[in-house]
């Protein structure tokens, strides 16, 4: 018994010192200065809340607009690669275009000419030209070019199965030198289309040449045979 009222002591002994601190507590956060210190703490921990919340906004938006920058960068990649393909697409179409067009003119002319496509990237621009033609050129040579021109891109169409016309209409040819008709008559019955051109009966004089407007006319006017009889 004696023991048991020993730790009965002891125990209310312990009980007595943590109602001694809970009085001293209350009192110490009872003043002034503590209960601005508490409020100052408070006010800082919301503080540091606030920018946490913040921080954590700020680098969602940065993963966010680091995710948009990758799928831009390989949008770009992606769009540079078929860029890429499609140029070389380009270059090849040029290279078999003018294999046609070097030979074309070289039958009409003796020399050859040959497409040139060049980009301008500062402008944003695409130049073409035909390589050797002086800015002088006679009006029977320009249409002459442009017929050669316009055979070749039916030849470069069938070589490499484009859907595309496969036809060509010119007005007339009569300032053309005659031996470079003939060459391009010749020339235009061996291509898988149509070359359809206007031109004076009195242009040739000689049987052959004759022969062959007759042969390759699909409509003859004259001054009795008008168009739509007018």
């Amino acid at each position: 018994m004696l023991k048991k009222k020993e730790g009965i002591d002891a125990v209310n002994e312990k009980i007595n010192d943590f109602h001694a601190q809970e009085s001293s507590l209350f009192k110490t956060i009872k003043e002034p200065e503590t209960l601005n210190s508490i409020n100052q703490l408070f006010n800082k921990l919301t503080e540091l809340r606030e920018n946490l919340a913040s921080i954590e906004t700020n680098l969602t938006r940065i993963n966010d607009t680091n995710a948009l920058i990758k799928s831009l960068e390989d949008s770009k990649d992606k769009l540079l690669d078929e860029i890429e393909l499609a140029v070389q697409g380009l270059e090849k179409n040029i290279e078999i275009f003018n294999e046609f067009f070097g030979d074309l003119t070289k039958e009409i002319y003796g020399e050859r000419y040959i497409f040139d496509l060049s980009f301008d990237i500062d402008k944003g621009k695409c130049n073409f030209d035909i390589s050797c033609v002086t800015p002088n050129s006679n009006g029977g040579k320009k249409k002459g070019e442009i017929t050669a021109f316009d055979l070749a891109y039916i030849k470069f169409v069938d070589k490499v199965k484009l859907k595309r016309p496969t036809f060509v209409i010119h007005d007339s040819i009569e300032d053309v030198d005659v031996n470079q008709i003939r060459d391009i008559f010749i020339e235009a019955n061996n291509i898988n289309g149509q070359y359809i051109v206007s031109i004076l009966s009195d242009k040739f004089s000689e049987d052959v040449d004759l022969k062959t407007m007759k042969d390759n006319s699909i409509l003859e006017l004259s001054s009795t045979n008008k168009f739509f009889k007018v």
